[in-house]
């Protein structure tokens, strides 16, 4: 087989965190944010607990919804029809933006 179609393994997904611009951004801004100057370390430590402690649930029910829906997906239609549905989801998600400013 190819290799280049085989999915990442575990260290190669944990190495390719470097390089992530949504972990990037969402690192720098918990520091930026929450992680006060007086005793910087250990509120960095602090931060840096907090995110895993919030992200490897929440990845985990991703990954979950990912490989379930995947399995469920499997033929044209239903993709189109996953894909309309999460379209419109998304697009009722920008109704509050859009009452606020009426």
């Amino acid at each position: 087989g190819q290799s280049g179609n085989r999915p990442f393994g575990f260290w190669q997904a944990a190495a390719f965190q470097w390089v992530n611009p949504k972990a990037w951004i969402m690192a720098v801004g918990v520091v930026a944010t929450y992680t006060p100057r007086e005793g910087f370390f250990v509120n960095l430590m602090l931060s840096a607990l907090v995110l895993g402690l919030v992200n490897y649930p929440s990845i985990s029910v991703w990954t979950l919804f990912g490989s379930t829906v995947g399995r469920a997906l499997r033929t044209p239609q239903a993709l189109r029809m996953f894909n309309g549905v999460m379209a419109g989801l998304l697009l009722l998600s920008l109704v509050p933006i859009f009452a606020e400013h009426v």
